[in-house]
């Protein structure tokens, strides 16, 4: 019956005894320790015991229990003297209160087995414990050496393929050269049947073949003045379409006008009256016809010259259509005006200024917005640099992060080499004197090597003289995204485990779990308020002090409180100020890594209170109710 005993017993067999002389004191002496420390510990009172002790029942678990004091013999009374020993379970439920060899307890109308870490890890009852124990904890021992066998095994066999060399580049770029690879067969017939067209093709005349390919070109660019004339022509059609349906609302509208505020004038009506008085010998009819044909000759006479100026007007329309003049305009006022600019004796001047000054212009557009873009770049590199030196010294769990930022893996990645260029180490902008004398950059050896994707960028820059609204607002777009330097970037992170090859996140990241997740996010995160604030910038450029506030609303729901304590932690060595909302049950994630805690209450819905706490307040104040649980 010992681990029946000792299982029953469970924490009483740590309970401290005196004698019953003594057991006053002793509880005295109990009150007055720490609670907060104490609080686990017992003292019985042996002298109560005595004055209340009663018979022990026969057959019960007391019976088996040898003790050399009176005291102890009747507190091992009280505590199983009622307790009586069976054998099976319809001897257990004739009792109010009985045990089985193995552990069993009925008690209070229930049947429950005993915790085994009563009677085996924690048995401390007669001289041969420490032998049981020692003989229990060989048996563990033995069972997890077992255990161990084949998982020592797999563990070799996983050092064995780490140690193996790594690939350095992402998947997809073995995959394309074992694709490259496989094609190789293909690639040498394609080459071969190449090397027979061309044999083929040098036994014919190769004159003929370039006479004919002339031919096609001059076709070819025929066509294309034909397609350039009919846009023009359609191009003014729609414009005099325009013109005209303005012309006439503007007509209806003088119209209304002039009839609106028309008034008699005496001496118009007097003239009237006098022509009149003139053709007195013509009938009304013979004097209207008269006056229509005048009127007919004059209006002929004026379409006959608006027609002439119509024909000069496209033909200059044919040459300067970007000036978008109107054809058919009653007023000759936009063509006089530009036939008097370009009489003035100073356009020779002029047009002298203005190529220099568009020759200036591409090359200061040149120099400062290459040296623009690679300060950003080398700026952010930078950043990079500062940051990853931070998130080095900080564990995310077992993980650790870093930013990686390479070129633009896609098309605008060609650019990249030439922002970066090593001859550009020497900025024109800071030589002194008279640069006459002193390196031109682009007139050397950065000039030679780029000046493909140089003019390539400046006309995505600069649309042609004659672009029309569409290709101008492509340019404007172009502007925006080619002026921004992450443009010619590529950006990703990297999570580093022990053992283990880096991980890019952008590959794995949806697989994660949600804390998982949440590590990268919030490392990025704050290296993105870093960059805001301009944390890591130069001293020379460094603003002045500011709050640099982080304000998080339940963030780190998902990550556990060890996880929460290193993104703390960033927030702290990057410098920031930080305040995070968080609900009641991760509140304890959080009181461990923060200064000050505030708790918000609204039990009725009409009235919040807060209170405040700070860290060993909190802290204080959670041991307090962990105890008042446990009591």
């Amino acid at each position: 019956w010992r681990n029946a005993i000792e299982g029953y017993m469970g924490n009483n067999k740590l309970s401290l005894v005196v004698p019953p002389q003594y057991a006053k004191r002793a509880m005295e002496l109990y009150h007055s320790l720490d609670s907060k420390r104490y609080y686990k510990v017992a003292v019985i009172d042996t002298e109560s015991v005595m004055t209340d002790a009663k018979a022990v029942q026969r057959n019960s678990l007391a019976e088996e229990v040898e003790a050399d004091a009176d005291y102890i013999r009747a507190y091992i009374g009280y505590l199983m003297g009622s307790v009586l020993k069976c054998n099976s379970i319809e001897e257990l439920r004739k009792n109010k209160s009985a045990i089985t060899p193995d552990c069993v307890l009925y008690q209070g109308y229930k049947l429950q087995h005993i915790n085994p870490r009563n009677y085996t890890e924690e048995a401390y009852i007669g001289r041969s414990a420490i032998e049981r124990r020692l003989r229990l904890l060989e048996q563990n021992l033995s069972d997890l050496r077992a255990l161990m066998e084949p998982l020592d095994g797999e563990l070799r066999r996983m050092e064995d393929l780490l140690s193996y060399e790594y690939l350095q580049n992402d998947i997809d770029f073995y995959e394309g050269k074992l694709q490259e690879m496989n094609q190789i067969n293909e690639k040498e017939a394609q080459k071969e049947e190449y090397k027979r067209k061309i044999s083929e093709l040098k036994q014919l005349n190769i004159d003929e073949w370039k006479a004919k390919k002339l031919l096609i070109e001059q076709v070819m660019d025929a066509k294309s003045k034909q397609k350039e004339k009919a846009s023009v022509s359609l191009q003014s059609k729609e414009n005099s379409i325009r013109d005209s349906a303005q012309e006439l609302l503007a007509l209806n509208e003088e119209l209304l006008e002039k009839q609106k505020n028309y008034q008699q004038e005496a001496h118009l009506e007097e003239a009237y009256q006098v022509f009149i008085r003139n053709q007195e010998n013509k009938s009304m009819d013979k004097l209207r016809s008269d006056l229509l044909y005048q009127k007919q000759l004059s209006e002929k006479q004026l379409e006959e010259e608006f027609v002439k100026v119509l024909k000069r007007r496209e033909q200059y329309h044919a040459v300067y259509a970007y000036r978008g003049f109107s054809l058919t305009n009653r007023d000759n006022k936009e063509y006089d005006q530009i036939l008097d600019n370009l009489q003035s004796d100073k356009l020779n001047d002029f047009m002298k200024k203005a190529n220099e000054q568009a020759v200036q212009a591409i090359y200061h557009f040149k120099t400062d917005f290459i040296y623009k873009i690679r300060d950003a770049i080398k700026e952010v590199m930078q950043q990079k640099e500062d940051l990853n030196r931070i998130l080095a010294q900080m564990d995310f769990g077992k993980d650790k992060y870093r930013f990686i930022i390479t070129k633009n893996r896609g098309e605008d990645g060609k650019f990249y080499e030439m922002f970066m260029d090593e001859n550009l180490e020497i900025n024109p902008h800071q030589l002194t004197g008279n640069g006459n004398n002193q390196m031109d950059m682009f007139s050397m050896q950065h000039e030679k090597d780029y000046s493909g994707l140089i003019n390539e960028l400046l006309e995505l820059f600069m649309p042609p003289e004659n672009s029309d609204t569409k290709t101008l607002e492509e340019a404007r777009a172009n502007m925006e995204k080619y002026s921004d330097y992450r443009t010619y970037l590529s950006f990703d992170m990297e999570q580093l485990v022990e053992g283990m090859p880096p991980m890019r996140l952008s590959r794995m990241l949806s697989k994660n779990s949600g804390g998982e997740g949440q590590n990268p996010l919030y490392v990025a995160l704050l290296a993105s308020f870093a960059q805001i604030y301009r944390i890591n910038q130069k001293p020379s450029l460094r603003r002045r002090p500011t709050p640099r506030l982080v304000v998080l609303d339940e963030a780190f729901s998902k990550m556990d409180a060890e996880k929460v304590g290193s993104c703390i932690g960033l927030i702290r060595k990057l410098g920031f100020q930080a305040i995070i909302s968080a609900t009641n049950d991760k509140i304890q994630n959080y009181v461990d890594n923060v200064d000050k805690t505030f708790v918000f209450a609204n039990p009725n819905k009409n009235r919040i209170s807060v209170q405040e706490f700070e860290k060993l307040e909190f802290i204080e104040l959670l041991n307090e109710q962990e105890s008042e649980e446990e009591n």
